[in-house]
């Protein structure tokens, strides 16, 4: 009987591991890092924008690709700040996409950059009463700037970020991308302040705070710099890469059988 109980947790510990990596799996795949930018403007970035911290644009680099809201209070939120050197025109746009259900929010108009650029909050909750917190909707300082009442459905919440510039679209995650290489890299703060352009408060830039430097300008014979639209946002997670719910799903598995093989001698 014992025998026989412990056959049936290991299959519900294998077909639960299993499940678990195939919904990872098939949507994301683990970004391979480091990649050297084309020049030194990321990391003179780095240099100049982080004081009291030393940040290396290449060392640094996280091969997180998908994150997900750490916010507490009725609704999860986080906060997106933004600067850039890259001139976009209309239709440009910054946002953020499920890897689940595949749906793209925009969350920053482009063409405002240089301007007065407003914090811009993502709320995570359950608009429709559904039971599941896999609604999404947008304000800024100056409020909501979707639709008045707007929200979307998104899926599970795990999220990545992309740029629409120039008629194509960039990925945080590289299999995403066209032509499969790296056009965003991501770094977590690690200390420092990130002095912010425009007007925008200062960033205490420690462990709850992550950039992404995304490089978009992909003409032939150009080489990437990432520093054509550098985003931090705060209270944000990188979601678990597919290969660490392996490992852990295969520790699971491993302790199920070692507790079967004690009952058994």
């Amino acid at each position: 009987m014992e025998e026989e109980k412990m056959k049936t947790m290991t299959k519900i510990l294998i077909l639960s591991v299993v499940g678990v990596f195939l919904l990872a799996g098939s949507s994301w795949a683990l970004n391979i890092r480091p990649v050297v930018p084309g020049d030194n403007d990321l990391q003179n970035f780095f240099d100049t924008q982080v004081a009291g911290e030393t940040y290396d644009a290449i060392n640094d680099q996280s091969t997180a690709a998908l994150f997900e809201a750490t916010g507490t209070g009725s609704v999860t939120s986080f906060v997106f700040s933004a600067t850039g050197s890259f001139t976009y025109g209309n239709g440009d746009v910054f946002g953020i996409y499920s890897p689940i259900s595949g749906m793209m929010i925009p969350v920053f108009d482009l063409t405002l950059i240089g301007t007065n650029w407003p914090n811009t909050t993502i709320n995570f909750g359950d608009l429709d009463f559904d039971g599941q917190d896999d609604d999404v909707w947008i304000t800024d300082a100056l409020g909501d700037i979707d639709l008045p009442g707007l929200y979307h459905d998104f899926g599970p919440d795990a999220f990545g970020y992309y740029v629409t510039a120039g008629g194509s679209t960039y990925y945080t995650e590289d299999n995403k991308n066209a032509d499969g290489e790296a056009w965003a890299l991501t770094y977590q703060g690690h200390g420092g302040t990130l002095l912010m352009p425009g007007g925008q408060a200062d960033v205490s830039f420690d462990d709850n705070h992550w950039l992404t430097a995304f490089e978009v300008f992909s003409n032939p014979g150009t080489y990437k710099d990432f520093d054509d639209l550098i985003v931090v946002a705060e209270s944000v997670d990188p979601v678990p890469e597919p290969a660490t719910i392996l490992l852990l799903g295969a520790g699971l598995v491993g302790l199920g059988y070692l507790g079967r093989k004690k009952k058994l001698v």
